[in-house]
């Protein structure tokens, strides 16, 4: 999902069509940080037309935050 729906946000960016106070929050059990969630992202974003500026590149991932949770848990999702 990610290699299609980043560079898809970046271009939105880089249109000027996403809010300012724009986030992106990826919930999974992998112990990663908000860091290793961006390098992730980054890789996929790799894979993207060239067409899209590295400032909407960065500026997509500055936007974005990890959180680990057990989505089955509700005590950890309400």
């Amino acid at each position: 999902t990610s290699r299609y729906l980043m560079p898809a946000l970046a271009r939105l960016h880089q249109a000027g069509q996403l809010p300012a106070r724009f986030r992106i929050v990826g919930l999974a059990r992998d112990a990663w940080d908000t860091d290793a969630f961006r390098r992730h992202l980054e890789q996929q974003m790799a894979q993207a037309p060239p067409a899209i500026l590295a400032s909407a590149r960065a500026a997509v991932l500055a936007c974005a935050e990890y959180r680990q949770v057990d989505v089955t848990d509700r005590r950890q999702v309400a």
